[in-house]
């Protein structure tokens, strides 16, 4: 089938669902009259399902004073000496024991590569006998 005759069969199909939803759905008129309705309400002060900006309004300040509030509870909570002395401990334990945390990469092996000592040093000038010298020495 080419799109041409597809085009009749799509064109039927849609006219139908367009149908479909012309019978489901309000006329304009009523519509209309039920917006006129809220209007009319509004402007005398009949509430109605929505909500104002006042009572969103409201919402915002009580949201703005619960996060300050939590906030300010996380702040005063004091932190014991315990826990520091517990993470200094834990790290620590972690830069003396290699195996307990430090992860390598399976491809780690990749990056050593032959002539990696002359990216990694900084070559001296002037200096008999030591043309590399390593960077932390100096």
């Amino acid at each position: 089938m080419n799109d041409r005759q597809q085009d009749p069969e799509l064109r039927s199909r849609f006219a139908e669902l367009r149908r479909q939803d012309a019978t489901q759905a309000p006329p304009f008129a009523e519509l209309i009259a039920r917006a006129h309705t809220e209007a009319a309400h509004n402007r005398a002060g009949i509430r109605t399902e929505r909500r104002t900006p006042r009572l969103l309004w409201r919402l915002g300040w009580a949201g703005g004073l619960a996060a300050a509030a939590a906030l300010v509870l996380l702040l005063a909570n004091p932190r014991g000496r315990a826990s520091q002395a517990a993470f200094e401990k834990a790290v620590q334990a972690f830069q003396t024991d290699p195996a307990l945390g430090a992860w390598r990469s399976p491809t780690d092996a990749l990056l050593d590569v032959p002539g990696r000592r002359l990216i990694s040093t900084i070559p001296s000038i002037g200096v008999e006998g030591a043309a590399i010298v390593p960077r932390g020495s100096r």
